[in-house]
This record gives C-alpha cells, sequence and structure tokens, in this order.
C-alpha cells in the first residue's frame, strides 16, 4: 500500500471519531438542558402548640393556722367602713287580694358609701362563713331610716350566729327629740323598746348616736331624760354624731356630749365620748 494513501486513510478514522465525540457529547448536553432537575420542597415540621398553665388552685386552705385565715379574710373585707340603713320602698300592686293602689312595705339596704363588697367567700362553706362573718362585721355599722321598727325587723331576719356578731349599732332619736314639744308616750315607749333590744346583741362594742343640730329647740330636760334612760340599757362605749349633709359638726357633737353625759354619770360603765 502506497504511504501517502495510508496516511490519508488514518487522517480519516481520526477525523470520524472526532466528529462522533463531538456528537455525542451535544447530544448529552441538550438531553441535561430539556430536562428539569427536580427542585425539593421542604416539608413543614409541625410546630408543637404551648401546653395551658393550668389556674393554680390551693386546696388546703383549712390546713392553715387559723391566724392566717383571719388575715386572709382581712385582706378581701379590706374596704371602708360602710353602714347599712334598713329602709323600704313603697310600691303598688294589684292583686285579688290586696287592695287596688294600696302601698306595699318593701325592705331594702343601702350602703354609704356605695361601694360594692364581695361577700361570695362566706358562701364557701359553714366553717369559712362562721371564721369570716364576724371579720366582715367588725367593719359594717347598721342603722334605721326612717323608722327604728326597720332595724329590728333587719335583726330578726338575721340568723342567730349573724346577729350576735353584730359590733356597731347607730341610733337615731330624732322622734324622740321633738322642737319644743315632750315626747310622746309612745316615743318614749319605742325608743325604750329600741334599746333594750340592741342591748340584747351579744356582741355588740359600739353604739353611735346621731342627734340633731343644737339649734332644733326641745323641751331639753324631759328629752335628755328619755334620751339617758334608755341608753342606760346598752352598756357598750358610745359614740355621739350630729351629721349636717353627712358631714360631723364638732361644735354641735361636743354640745350633746356635754348633756348627755350629765344623765349618765350616775351608774355608770356606761361611757359617751365624742367621735374622733
Amino acid at each position: 500500500m502506497n504511504p501517502l494513501s495510508l496516511i490519508l486513510r488514518l487522517i480519516l478514522r481520526f477525523l470520524t471519531w472526532l466528529i462522533s465525540i463531538a456528537t455525542s457529547t451535544s447530544t448529552s448536553t441538550s438531553t441535561l438542558t430539556s430536562t428539569p432537575i427536580p427542585i425539593p420542597i421542604p416539608i413543614p415540621i409541625p410546630i408543637p402548640l404551648p401546653t395551658p398553665t393550668p389556674t393554680p388552685y390551693f386546696r388546703k386552705f383549712l390546713s392553715l393556722p387559723p391566724e392566717l385565715r383571719l388575715l386572709i379574710y382581712a385582706h378581701v373585707f379590706s374596704h371602708p367602713p360602710v353602714v347599712v340603713a334598713a329602709s323600704y320602698t313603697p310600691f303598688e300592686w294589684i292583686l285579688n287580694d290586696v287592695p287596688e293602689g294600696k302601698d306595699i312595705l318593701m325592705y331594702t339596704y343601702f350602703r354609704v358609701p356605695n361601694t360594692p363588697i364581695s361577700i361570695t367567700l362566706l358562701r364557701t362553706n359553714r366553717q369559712i362563713y362562721l371564721e369570716a362573718l364576724p371579720v366582715l362585721y367588725d367593719t359594717v355599722t347598721f342603722t334605721y331610716s326612717p323608722c327604728y321598727a326597720y332595724l329590728l325587723d333587719l335583726l330578726n331576719h338575721m340568723s342567730d350566729y349573724a346577729r350576735d356578731h353584730v359590733r356597731c349599732i347607730r341610733l337615731r332619736p330624732t322622734r324622740v327629740i321633738w322642737a319644743n314639744e315632750t315626747p310622746s308616750s309612745r316615743d318614749r315607749s319605742n325608743w325604750m323598746d329600741l334599746c333594750a333590744n340592741i342591748a340584747r346583741l351579744k356582741g355588740l362594742r359600739k353604739m353611735e348616736v346621731q342627734c340633731p343640730p343644737v339649734s332644733l329647740r326641745c323641751n331639753e330636760k324631759a328629752v335628755m331624760e328619755r334620751i339617758g334612760a334608755a341608753l342606760r340599757l346598752v352598756k357598750v362605749r358610745k359614740e355621739v354624731l350630729v351629721l349636717i349633709q353627712g358631714e360631723d359638726v364638732k361644735g354641735d357633737r361636743d354640745k350633746w356630749v356635754e348633756r348627755l353625759e350629765k344623765l349618765l354619770e350616775e351608774g355608770k360603765p356606761d361611757d359617751i365620748i365624742g367621735q374622733s
């Protein structure tokens, strides 16, 4: 074979090999570019919700020492002193057994100041009621408006335990202190009956006597004797109040203290003092 034709044949094979290599490379490239590469999608991992914190309950309250329970009751009832007045609201009922238009007396009680008092604690159980009620009543003064019979009715509706823990009563002898007149026998009897019932309160510690301004004219000798005779029945500390539009008038109060002290000097243990 001629050397030249051999060289040409080798060159031709080499070119054929190069063309085959180039063709296979382009095919692979087109395949890679035409087929999308899958992108991994992240799978969300569920985040556990926080477990709600249970409301703490203290289930051993009655296991605490009594001294600590009393401190808790005092904190619960740490409101300003309250005056509860027994009164009534007239309203009309039209019923078969009640004459049309007749006034029916419905007892109501209002507080001064008119702030809410939470007594839910007293309904927890009997033991807590027995322990907490005296703490509440240490801050409550019971009175009436305008008739003393409403106060007696309120006391009669109390349980024996509640009535025995009434600490303070405010009396208003306005019907006994009448301008320029001697008190009627009925008013004197009612006043004496009221004080006699108040004297039976076992837990009473203080009695407030709300008197009118000294400018009110009255038969002083007769009135003072009637007031003093009834007040002597109640053997507790007494304070005199003279309230005009809710404000205590010191000058008038001092005058009433002077009047009442003269009547009660005999047979004291009674103490008549002005409110400090």
